[in-house]
């Protein structure tokens, strides 16, 4: 809804959908849940989530409960970087906290191809659950991936940065690690993404020190893997420090607190107009219900 559509009475009449749709129950993957408890925690308004999943009801047609809406929250979940675990979505930062872990290293148990219970029952501390089966001396074996690297001479670190990578288990166990003299040829030229520069030139490019690079290369990875993948500055246990986020104001009306982010999707109005109006020291009524073309006088 654009911002010239909203009239008071169109205002009100999507807040008010927004209380009724809060209570409706949805069905996902065998488990009711009301649309408020889902729109919590994925921080969205029911009114977004509904419009986002259950779509528009036809009278007569199926109810809210009798739609699958399993393929729609699946992509709000990786939309929203969430993850169902024990009837509720929650971040990575809350699931690591549950399991004492850090944040990287719960994702790096994702990246190996655990499921979210796996990783979080896993506990702090590292244990391997996961069998690789490959062949051995003709026939074929079944051994953890701890187990498979101690018996191929191959170091763990090496395995676990090639699976983060996107190898598949049995080619990050079986390829022999290429060794390479230590330091390397800086000048040395390097063509990735149609163009040739030096080491030390690409590692400028990519705002990575050559440290990084070559740190990448001794975790085998190929020189065009270690300059594809981005840096990033990891902060307060791992997550990307996100700079210059709007601060989260909320706003309590009619027995609904919702976020101002929240309330432009319910109202129609434009997130800085309601901003705007909150800086100015207007009630939560006429933030939310005042129309653009009225203006309301204040005296400070």
């Amino acid at each position: 809804m654009k911002d010239n559509a909203v009239s008071r009475p169109e205002v009100m009449q999507r807040i008010q959908k927004e209380i009724e749709m809060t209570k409706w129950v949805v069905a996902y993957k065998r488990m009711t849940r009301t649309v408020g408890e889902w729109a919590e925690d994925l921080g969205m308004s029911s009114l977004e989530f509904v419009e986002k999943t259950v779509g528009t009801l036809s009278p007569g047609g199926p109810k809210p409960s009798e739609i699958d809406i399993t393929e729609a929250v699946e992509k709000l979940l990786k939309s929203k970087r969430k993850f169902f675990y024990n009837n509720r979505a929650f971040s990575k930062s809350e699931l690591s906290a549950m399991c004492g872990c850090s944040p990287s290293e719960f994702g790096k148990r994702l990246s190996e191809g655990m499921s979210v219970s796996e990783a979080v029952d896993m506990g702090r501390y590292r244990r391997d659950i996961i069998t690789v089966e490959l062949e051995r001396n003709g026939k074929m074996e079944a051994h953890t991936a701890s187990e498979w690297c101690e018996i191929l001479g191959l170091d763990r670190a090496v395995y676990d940065s090639r699976i983060r990578t996107g190898w598949d288990r049995a080619k990050a166990l079986q390829t022999p690690v290429v060794k390479r003299e230590r330091g390397g040829n800086i000048s040395r030229k390097i063509t990735y993404n149609g163009e040739t520069h030096s080491i030390k030139k690409w590692c400028e490019i990519r705002g990575m020190s050559r440290g990084t690079f070559y740190q990448r290369l001794k975790r085998g990875m190929s020189e065009k893997e270690a300059l594809r993948l981005e840096v990033h500055d990891y902060r307060l246990g791992g997550e990307i420090t996100q700079k210059n986020k709007r601060e989260e104001i909320r706003i309590e009306y009619l027995g609904l607190s919702r976020t101002l982010q929240q309330w432009a999707y319910i109202t129609g109005f434009n997130y800085i107009v309601l901003r705007e109006r909150y800086i100015k020291g207007m009630t939560p009524e006429e933030i939310l219900t005042t129309p653009l073309h009225q203006r309301v006088s204040r005296s400070f």
